[in-house]
């Protein structure tokens, strides 16, 4: 016999498990060398604050819809605008699928571009 019992409840996530899933996201990007450090997260650093999504910040709307930032270094010879495009989209659907999220806006501030010859 099959059981056919729905619970409600609620689900509720926290900040840093959107946060997690735009990093990840935006470091299997194509042309995404990696995330970028803001000012406050160098400051929170100075005060032994490491934070592992260094580069992203979500806010939580009233509305409950999420509002991401993005701080990233792209590789140099990719078309930046496609990146950033690209990157909004698989952030955007990537937040969806995964925690069911309303997204609205996703925004990718390019603060660095990397040489290939750099990378060790």
């Amino acid at each position: 016999m099959e059981d056919n019992r729905f619970f409600e409840g609620l689900i509720q996530f926290d900040h840093s498990v959107y946060e997690m899933i735009a990093t990840m996201t935006a470091l299997e990007t194509k042309g995404v060398a990696g995330m970028s450090t803001t000012f406050g997260d160098t400051v929170s650093s100075l005060f032994g604050r490491k934070n592992a999504m260094e580069g992203v910040k979500v806010q939580v709307l009233e509305d409950g819809s999420l509002q991401v930032a993005l701080h990233i270094a792209v590789y140099y010879g990719y078309r930046v605008p496609d990146i950033a495009l690209r990157l909004q989209e698989r952030v955007k659907s990537a937040l969806v699928s995964m925690a069911d999220a309303t997204v609205n806006s996703v925004d990718i501030y390019v603060q660095d571009i990397i040489f290939e010859s750099t990378i060790s």
